[in-house]
């Protein structure tokens, strides 16, 4: 998935093609881009492993028998071997390079595996390397695995178990995940809880869809209205909306750092939400001057740009893992989303200019405390 999509009718980036296995693409919407696509890697690198393993044993034991069969036959052979070893190769280094770059090794790094998978005995080090990496990754994300890859067929079994659950615990602090998962605005049940005073965070109360009238629609637009109040109208709604220009609601960052996270959310009306590394969290439902400037600039660059992030008509995934980050869009029309390593989102051309508006909203909150 990449910025430069554009269109609104394109598939989500969470989505796999029709000729993926079922159990792969059932758990990708819930598994996330990033850890999807390592495991996809995950899975050729394996193979690429037991193919170098095979054709060393097959190759010594062409060297120590070729007197045994007639010069045509050991020709043949040769051929073979050759022919296999070289396909082979090209599987190791491709594997190498893409698990390489998913895990952000340095650019020195990826040079150095890239060259040791062309050679056959150095390759099987190469492969190692980013295969035992990779397999770390996954166990800290309870991802069960096989000897060759991911275990498709029982992530999926868990992952059913718990479908339908948008709630997520990306942090060790309980008040922090309760906070993560009200920005997102798409569960009821925990804005009414929070609305009641039952919750640390204050929370508007969202609204009784018993009791919408005609103008239901019209509010969803209405700026007067606190902004999560009109994302779950919005969410409710769902098509009802999509008779008029699309708008953006909020704009959430979701940036995984080690040991802790970061979030932004931004909402229409300059408001800003903010867990930062220091798992200190800033809840501004009132902004100042400064900061609604702040914001508003983010909202002006991602409205330039909203035709070209994809939409994402799924339940929240689990939260990304390092190094990804995303870019989640809460729209009139839905939602939308990025999901990219950090790295790779910073020098794109185009999303470039998005990440570089979160310091200035960032400092703004900060300059409220000062």
């Amino acid at each position: 998935m990449t910025i430069e999509t554009s269109g609104s009718d394109l598939a989500s980036p969470y989505q796999s093609p029709d000729a993926q296995d079922d159990h792969q693409d059932l758990v990708r919407p819930i598994m996330g881009e990033h850890l999807w696509h390592l495991g996809q890697y995950l899975g050729w690198a394996g193979l690429a492993f037991q193919a170098q393993a095979t054709m060393m044993f097959v190759t010594m034991i062409f060297i120590w028998n070729r007197s045994l069969w007639a010069p045509d036959m050991r020709m043949f052979l040769g051929a073979t071997v050759a022919i296999a070893l070289l396909a082979i190769t090209g599987l190791t280094a491709w594997a190498v390079i893409r698990l390489a770059s998913r895990l952000e090794y340095s650019p020195p790094m990826r040079f150095f595996l890239a060259i040791c998978s062309l050679v056959p005995f150095l390759a099987l080090l190469s492969l190692f390397i980013v295969i035992d990496k990779t397999r770390g990754v996954m166990a800290k994300h309870q991802i069960p695995l096989l000897a060759n890859g991911v275990d498709w067929v029982t992530l999926k079994g868990t992952l059913m178990q718990i479908f339908g659950s948008l709630y997520q615990e990306p942090s060790d602090i309980p008040e922090l995940n309760q906070l993560y998962n009200l920005t997102f605005c798409d569960d009821i049940e925990l804005a009414r809880i929070s609305s009641r005073g039952e919750n640390l965070f204050q929370w508007p109360e969202p609204p009784d869809f018993q009791t919408l009238g005609k103008d239901a629609v019209a509010k969803v637009h209405d700026r007067q209205i606190d902004p999560r109040v009109r994302i779950y109208l919005a969410r409710w709604l769902k098509e009802a909306t999509h008779d008029s220009d699309e708008q953006i609601l909020a704009i959430i960052w979701d940036i995984p750092l080690d040991n802790c996270m970061f979030l932004l959310a931004c909402y229409d009306n300059g408001m800003a939400i903010l867990i930062d590394e220091s798992n200190e969290y800033y809840v501004e439902p009132i902004p100042s001057a400064e900061l609604r400037a702040a914001v508003d600039r983010m909202f002006d660059i991602a409205t330039q740009w909203i035709e070209r992030i994809t939409p994402y008509d799924f339940p929240r995934p689990i939260p990304p893992a390092v190094p990804a980050a995303r870019l989640t869009l809460i729209t009139t029309h839905g939602t939308r989303v990025i999901e990219q390593p950090w790295s790779e989102l910073t020098q794109h051309p185009t999303a470039s200019q998005l990440t570089e508006t979160i310091d200035p909203v960032v400092a703004a909150i900060s300059a409220m405390y000062d």
